[in-house]
């Protein structure tokens, strides 16, 4: 294969994963998911690994705009360093990391949202109430 060609790829796969629109609720469900597990669950770790790559990424291009504070940056260093660490061989040692991946990403995610980084999810509730009309207001007699 050409390496040009192969460089090529690579780019127009990154492009592709950086414009698919951000799923919050998957996110949130998975730290969830997560922080409440039992048992090692190694498709979740995998889900959460792929969620803290994508939100450092986002962290590092907001902070061409707007400079990130000390918090943030070291919540990115820490997501950078959990997601590069080796996966643990035992299952008490799984969960435990798995907690951490969830807990790390449900933090990253309220931090860059107090940063104004990234704006809150948008709920169904929220979606909704905005076709319901306002309760009338009663005057009291």
């Amino acid at each position: 294969m050409n390496p040009r060609r192969g460089f090529a790829v690579l780019h127009a796969l990154k492009e592709l994963r950086c414009t698919r629109p951000f799923r919050w609720d998957q996110v949130l469900d998975d730290a969830v998911w997560a922080i409440d597990a039992q048992a090692p669950d190694y498709a979740c770790a995998w889900h959460l690994r792929g969620h803290l790559r994508r939100l450092a990424d986002i962290a590092t291009a907001g902070s061409r705009i707007k400079p990130l504070d000390k918090d943030t940056l070291d919540l990115v260093d820490r997501a950078r360093e959990l997601v590069s660490s080796q996966a643990p061989a035992t299952a008490p040692e799984a969960v435990a990391h798995l907690r951490a991946l969830g807990q790390l990403a449900s933090e990253l995610v309220d931090q860059l949202i107090a940063a104004h980084h990234i704006s809150p999810p948008v709920t169904e509730r929220d979606v909704l109430s905005a076709f319901v009309p306002p309760a009338p207001v009663l005057s009291p007699c």
